[in-house]
Order: C-alpha cells, then sequence, then structure tokens
C-alpha cells in the first residue's frame, strides 16, 4: 500500500471514529435528560407547532423514558 493511499484509509478512520464519538455524546446527552424535562421539551415544541422530526424523537424518547 502507498503512502497516499495509507493517509487516505487514515483519514477515513479518523473520520469515522469522529462520527461514532458525536453519536455517543449525543446518546449521553439524552439519556441524561428526565422525563419531566423531556415532557417539557415536547411542550414548547407542541406551543411553537413544530411537530417535526425531533418532536417525533422526543415523543418516542418520552415514552421510552416512561417504560424504563
Amino acid at each position: 500500500m502507498k503512502m497516499k493511499e495509507r493517509l487516505a484509509v487514515h483519514r477515513q478512520i479518523e473520520a469515522e471514529n469522529h462520527e461514532h464519538i458525536e453519536d455517543f455524546m449525543c446518546k449521553l446527552y439524552w439519556d441524561s435528560l428526565t422525563a419531566e424535562e423531556v415532557a417539557s421539551m415536547i411542550q414548547e415544541k407542541d406551543r411553537a407547532m413544530e411537530w417535526d422530526e425531533q418532536f417525533g424523537f422526543l415523543c418516542w424518547l418520552l415514552e421510552e423514558k416512561k417504560v424504563s
């Protein structure tokens, strides 16, 4: 393998690693929220009529927190 190829592979691995770290940090953040905090976020989005993808995610997250 040539040096340019090795560098390209290394950059790809670093990018994938960064993405995994970001995903992990997001998971930690969402897991740290209480059900009350999530419900409050849902109420704010509902009041603003922002029924987007994040609204759906928050509803799902609230249900998951209620089950746990």
